[in-house]
């Protein structure tokens, strides 16, 4: 016999059976994906937030000169076309 998850709550019995109904699949497939859609959502969260703290970073280290350039003159035209 595999491992068991046992959980005792009407509110989440509801829950997972209104997903399984919807997506057309058992309960524990039914849990089991919207456990791999919470992991995704966090994981992509983490990534997010470490992108920050690295891009913060990087704006601390840069000169006031650098800050205040415009990057767009160097990518569009005058009719803000690519150049």
């Amino acid at each position: 016999m595999g491992l068991q998850l046992n959980i005792k709550s009407e509110e989440a019995y509801a829950l997972a059976s209104r997903i399984a109904e919807a997506e057309g699949v058992s309960l524990t497939q039914a849990v089991i994906e919207a456990l791999r859609r919470h992991e995704r959502e966090v994981s992509a969260d983490a990534r997010f937030e470490r992108a920050m703290v690295i891009i913060k970073d990087m704006r601390s280290r840069m000169s006031p000169e650098l800050l205040a350039l415009d990057v767009n003159d160097y990518l569009y035209d005058e009719n803000g076309l690519p150049k």
